[in-house]
């Protein structure tokens, strides 16, 4: 059975044409043995100091594991340091085993001219 998040990102996933739906279906599979299919390295590559962010990465994981939200959107002027949070978190995803997610994806949707 799939929970809400589960659910919408399956129905997104095939608008989007990829094979099994969702980008972040863990099924409730938590802790499951498989690898999640990825697609990184599309965000720019954060400098190796990041202090101070501690309160938007505890939201970042609310928000994952919360099945009442469904889109997360961060907003900010340009170099206030929203991918290299988003990097930061996905390092911390990614050394928790990625959570249960099924596939990951770092992709930027700002046209980078």
């Amino acid at each position: 059975m799939q929970g809400p998040k589960a659910r919408a990102a399956s129905a997104q996933g095939n608008a989007l044409g990829w094979e099994g739906g969702s980008p972040i279906d863990s099924g409730g599979q938590a802790g499951r043995e498989t690898q999640p299919l990825l697609d990184l390295g599309r965000l720019p590559i954060p400098g190796p100091h990041f202090v101070g962010r501690d309160a938007e990465l505890a939201r970042l994981d609310a928000a994952w594991e919360d099945p009442a939200v469904h889109v997360l959107t961060l907003v900010a002027f340009g170099g206030v340091g929203k991918s290299a949070l988003v990097a930061h978190w996905l390092d911390r995803m990614a050394a928790d085993n990625w959570r249960g997610a099924a596939r990951v994806l770092d992709w930027s949707f700002v046209p980078w001219l």
